[in-house]
């Protein structure tokens, strides 16, 4: 199965969000760990809505799982980025391996934690997660978007808002505030 079979572009319009559209990364052929541009969304609420995307990208719905044995389930509107060198792809290895098995995210992260992962990404990738770190869970490593020009080599607007075709500004606004994650996406434990 391609990934164009299930870009977000060609799926149903946001009253049609539905579970069953959101395919793992296995099924989409996608290899992991790769690095995300996602927006969080529960297909299990009424509220859930699909966005029309610019077709500068190709977009995916990516279910992934997280938190090792917890399996927490996350579902994102995502598009994959280039990392912006070998050293960048080696430190996603590196990250995914440390944390792999770790079961981190199982109930919480502790701030010892939740630390030891902020200077991993600083001794990495020269990065931070002072603004999203509460999303940190094994397989799903979060970085703060100010990092984004540092960890991908791709060419993105720079207000991301701008990747989405909106009806009206009032639209836009609604939810702006970290409607977009940087991510780490790499296998789960479980």
């Amino acid at each position: 199965m391609s990934i164009a079979q299930h870009s977000v572009d060609r799926l149903p319009e946001a009253s049609r969000v539905k579970l069953e559209n959101f395919k793992y990364a296995d099924e989409l052929g996608i290899t992991l760990p790769q690095l995300v541009l996602g927006i969080e969304v529960n297909p299990m609420s009424d509220r859930a809505r699909a966005y029309r995307f610019v077709k500068s990208r190709r977009w995916v719905w990516l279910a992934h799982q997280t938190a090792g044995l917890c399996c927490n389930q996350h579902y994102l509107y995502a598009t994959l980025l280039t990392p912006k060198s070998a050293a960048v792809l080696q430190g996603m290895n590196a990250l995914a391996q440390k944390w792999l098995d770790s079961n981190v995210g199982w109930a919480g992260v502790s701030l010892d934690t939740a630390n030891e992962y902020r200077q991993d990404l600083d001794r990495l990738f020269g990065a931070d997660c002072n603004s999203c770190h509460q999303d940190f869970e094994e397989a799903f490593y979060p970085a703060d978007l100010e990092f984004l020009p540092k960890l991908a080599a791709d060419q993105l607007p720079e207000n991301l808002d701008d990747l989405i075709e909106w009806d009206s500004g009032l639209e836009r606004a609604m939810g702006c505030v970290g409607r977009f994650r940087l991510l780490i996406v790499s296998n789960n434990s479980d």
